[in-house]
Parts: C-alpha cells; structure tokens; sequence
C-alpha cells in the first residue's frame, strides 16, 4: 500500500476509537479538540446517516458532542475493513461499524470515500451507513 492509503485506513480506526473514548469519559481520554478532529474531514465532507439524512461536518460535531455529553458505555468494533478502490487521489472503504451500549447491539456498513488535499493528508469527503437488520 502507500502512505495516502495507510493513513486513511488509520483514520478509519482511530477516529472511531477516539469518539468511543469521548463517549464513554475514560480516564486518560484526550480532550474533546472538535477542530482538530474535523481536520480529518474535507471542507465540504457530506454523511448519509443510517436513517437516511445528508449531514456536513457540522451537524457531525453536534452529534458527537451531544453523545459525549450523554455518557455511555460505548463500545465500537470495525470489522471487515477493505478497500474497494483506490487512485492517486481517491481512497473508497467498506467496513462494517459495531456499536454496543449497555442496552443494544447495532450494526452498519459503511462506505467511506478519502481525497488527498494539496499536502497529500486524506481527508474524509462522503461516507454513506447504512444499518444492518438481523
């Protein structure tokens, strides 16, 4: 793999495990930097929610600082993590997300789409989830 690759991949998991961290207020947890975490996302990121609603980066930070605020046992599981495509420039993921609190499992795919700004840093621009019913 290259560089732009390996670091989308590790933005995937990391930024995951560190809105688990927030959530559930672990000792030793960084502090909540909502500027430092959207500089993983593009200027004009877009998400398609599970329950089908087009949301930007901002409606994104209200949502985690809602759950933040919230406090749970958050536990997140990435599994089944693979590149679909890649090019230069663009980086397209499918993995499936793993959520449990303390009164549910949920499950959803998802299909994470990275460019490379001018510095050659991913940065997350459209990502699509959709639940999983069992």
């Amino acid at each position: 793999m290259n560089r732009f690759i390996d670091t989308a991949t590790c933005d995937i998991l990391d930024l995951h495990e560190l809105v688990e961290t927030w959530v559930r207020g672990a000792p030793g947890a960084p502090p909540v930097d909502m500027e430092k975490f959207l500089a993983h996302f593009h200027p004009e990121f877009v998400m398609i929610s599970p329950a089908g609603r087009r949301q930007g980066r901002e409606v994104l930070a209200h949502t985690i600082v809602d759950a933040i605020n919230q406090r749970s046992e958050l536990d997140i599981d990435i599994v089944d993590l693979e590149l679909v495509h890649a090019t230069a420039d663009v980086a397209i993921f499918t993995y499936e997300e793993q959520r449990r609190t303390q009164h549910q499992f949920r499950r959803r795919i998802s299909t994470a789409t990275f460019i490379r700004d001018g510095e050659g840093k991913p940065l997350l621009r459209h990502l699509q989830e959709t639940w999983i019913e069992d």
